[in-house]
Protein backbone atom coordinates (compact mmCIF):
# COMPACT_ATOMS: atom_id res chain seq x y z
CA UNK A 1 0.00 0.00 0.00
CA UNK A 2 1.32 3.44 -0.93
CA UNK A 3 1.47 5.70 2.15
CA UNK A 4 0.22 9.21 1.38
CA UNK A 5 -0.65 10.71 4.78
CA UNK A 6 1.25 8.82 7.46
CA UNK A 7 4.80 9.02 6.16
CA UNK A 8 6.14 10.08 9.56
CA UNK A 9 4.50 7.07 11.25
CA UNK A 10 6.01 4.88 8.54
CA UNK A 11 9.45 6.46 8.99
CA UNK A 12 9.39 6.25 12.81
CA UNK A 13 7.86 2.86 13.68
CA UNK A 14 9.38 2.78 17.16
CA UNK A 15 10.34 5.03 20.06
CA UNK A 16 13.96 6.07 19.43
CA UNK A 17 14.64 5.70 23.14
CA UNK A 18 13.44 2.07 23.09
CA UNK A 19 14.49 0.92 19.62
CA UNK A 20 16.20 -2.17 21.00
CA UNK A 21 12.86 -3.42 22.35
CA UNK A 22 11.27 -5.02 19.28
CA UNK A 23 7.99 -5.63 21.15
CA UNK A 24 7.26 -1.90 20.92
CA UNK A 25 7.54 -1.55 17.16
CA UNK A 26 4.44 -0.56 15.20
CA UNK A 27 2.83 -3.65 13.71
CA UNK A 28 0.29 -3.47 10.92
CA UNK A 29 -2.53 -5.72 9.84
CA UNK A 30 -3.16 -7.22 6.41
CA UNK A 31 -5.28 -5.68 3.69
CA UNK A 32 -7.59 -8.68 4.05
CA UNK A 33 -8.17 -7.85 7.71
CA UNK A 34 -8.74 -4.19 6.83
CA UNK A 35 -11.34 -5.30 4.24
CA UNK A 36 -13.05 -7.42 6.89
CA UNK A 37 -13.17 -4.47 9.28
CA UNK A 38 -14.71 -2.36 6.51
CA UNK A 39 -17.42 -4.98 6.04
CA UNK A 40 -18.22 -5.05 9.75
CA UNK A 41 -17.90 -1.38 10.71
CA UNK A 42 -18.53 0.62 7.54
CA UNK A 43 -21.24 -1.34 5.73
CA UNK A 44 -18.70 -2.68 3.24
CA UNK A 45 -17.56 0.80 2.22
CA UNK A 46 -13.86 1.63 2.11
CA UNK A 47 -12.47 3.35 5.18
CA UNK A 48 -10.99 6.82 4.79
CA UNK A 49 -7.56 6.46 3.19
CA UNK A 50 -5.73 7.67 6.29
CA UNK A 51 -7.40 5.00 8.45
CA UNK A 52 -6.45 2.31 5.95
CA UNK A 53 -2.86 3.58 6.16
CA UNK A 54 -2.91 3.57 9.97
CA UNK A 55 -4.22 0.01 10.12
CA UNK A 56 -1.76 -1.17 7.47
CA UNK A 57 1.21 0.39 9.30
CA UNK A 58 0.13 -0.08 12.90
CA UNK A 59 -3.26 -1.79 13.22
CA UNK A 60 -2.02 -4.49 15.57
CA UNK A 61 0.25 -2.31 17.69
CA UNK A 62 0.87 1.43 17.56
CA UNK A 63 3.19 3.70 19.53
CA UNK A 64 0.78 6.60 18.99
CA UNK A 65 -2.67 5.10 19.54
CA UNK A 66 -3.47 2.74 22.42
CA UNK A 67 -5.69 -0.15 21.34
CA UNK A 68 -5.89 -1.63 24.82
CA UNK A 69 -5.26 -5.28 25.59
CA UNK A 70 -7.48 -6.67 22.86
CA UNK A 71 -6.48 -9.49 20.54
CA UNK A 72 -7.63 -7.68 17.42
CA UNK A 73 -9.12 -4.48 16.05
CA UNK A 74 -12.40 -6.39 15.77
CA UNK A 75 -12.40 -7.10 19.52
CA UNK A 76 -11.40 -3.50 20.27
CA UNK A 77 -14.26 -2.08 18.18
CA UNK A 78 -16.77 -4.44 19.80
CA UNK A 79 -15.57 -3.52 23.29
CA UNK A 80 -15.95 0.20 22.66
CA UNK A 81 -19.47 -0.19 21.32
CA UNK A 82 -20.45 -2.37 24.29
CA UNK A 83 -19.07 0.31 26.62
CA UNK A 84 -21.18 2.94 24.85
CA UNK A 85 -24.27 0.75 25.10
CA UNK A 86 -23.72 0.01 28.80
CA UNK A 87 -23.42 3.78 29.37
CA UNK A 88 -26.65 4.38 27.40
CA UNK A 89 -24.76 6.31 24.74
CA UNK A 90 -25.19 5.94 21.00
CA UNK A 91 -23.29 7.14 17.95
CA UNK A 92 -25.61 7.04 14.96
CA UNK A 93 -23.01 7.65 12.25
CA UNK A 94 -20.41 5.09 11.14
CA UNK A 95 -17.26 5.48 13.24
CA UNK A 96 -14.01 3.77 14.12
CA UNK A 97 -12.31 3.89 17.50
CA UNK A 98 -8.60 4.76 17.43
CA UNK A 99 -7.59 4.88 21.08
CA UNK A 100 -8.76 3.70 24.49
CA UNK A 101 -7.77 5.54 27.65
CA UNK A 102 -8.44 3.13 30.51
CA UNK A 103 -12.19 3.35 30.29
CA UNK A 104 -12.41 7.11 30.60
CA UNK A 105 -12.54 8.12 26.96
CA UNK A 106 -12.00 7.03 23.41
CA UNK A 107 -10.55 8.77 20.40
CA UNK A 108 -12.45 8.01 17.21
CA UNK A 109 -13.22 9.24 13.72
CA UNK A 110 -16.45 9.35 11.79
CA UNK A 111 -16.12 7.29 8.64
CA UNK A 112 -18.24 9.64 6.51
CA UNK A 113 -15.94 12.70 6.61
CA UNK A 114 -13.63 12.04 3.65
CA UNK A 115 -10.13 10.59 3.45
CA UNK A 116 -8.65 12.58 6.35
CA UNK A 117 -11.35 13.07 9.01
CA UNK A 118 -10.79 14.94 12.26
CA UNK A 119 -10.49 13.11 15.56
CA UNK A 120 -13.28 13.17 18.14
CA UNK A 121 -13.20 12.19 21.79
CA UNK A 122 -16.04 10.25 23.39
CA UNK A 123 -16.43 10.03 27.16
CA UNK A 124 -19.33 7.59 27.60
CA UNK A 125 -19.14 7.62 31.40
CA UNK A 126 -19.96 11.34 31.49
CA UNK A 127 -23.57 12.15 32.24
CA UNK A 128 -23.41 15.25 30.08
CA UNK A 129 -25.26 15.53 26.80
CA UNK A 130 -21.95 16.72 25.37
CA UNK A 131 -20.13 13.43 25.84
CA UNK A 132 -18.56 13.76 22.38
CA UNK A 133 -16.22 16.58 21.40
CA UNK A 134 -13.78 16.98 18.56
CA UNK A 135 -10.10 17.65 18.99
CA UNK A 136 -10.04 20.81 16.91
CA UNK A 137 -6.40 20.69 15.89
CA UNK A 138 -6.16 17.01 15.10
CA UNK A 139 -6.77 14.48 12.41
CA UNK A 140 -4.89 11.18 12.42
CA UNK A 141 -1.92 12.72 10.56
CA UNK A 142 -1.47 15.78 12.78
CA UNK A 143 -2.11 13.81 15.98
CA UNK A 144 0.35 11.07 15.06
CA UNK A 145 3.02 13.60 14.02
CA UNK A 146 2.58 15.51 17.29
CA UNK A 147 2.77 12.26 19.28
CA UNK A 148 5.86 11.05 17.43
CA UNK A 149 7.60 14.37 18.10
CA UNK A 150 6.73 14.06 21.80
CA UNK A 151 7.89 10.45 21.96
CA UNK A 152 11.19 11.35 20.31
CA UNK A 153 11.70 14.14 22.87
CA UNK A 154 10.81 11.78 25.73
CA UNK A 155 7.71 13.69 26.84
CA UNK A 156 4.09 12.61 27.25
CA UNK A 157 1.53 13.52 24.63
CA UNK A 158 -1.90 12.49 25.82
Amino acid sequence: MKIQYLTKLKDYPYDDNLKNDDTLVNEGISLEEINSLEQNWNNGNKFPLILRELLFLAGNYCNVFDYGVFDSQEDFQEFAREDFTESNKTISRPFFVLDYNTGYNYLFIYLDEGDNPRIHMASPSHDSLNWIEYLSDYNIKTYSEYAIDCIRKGIGFY
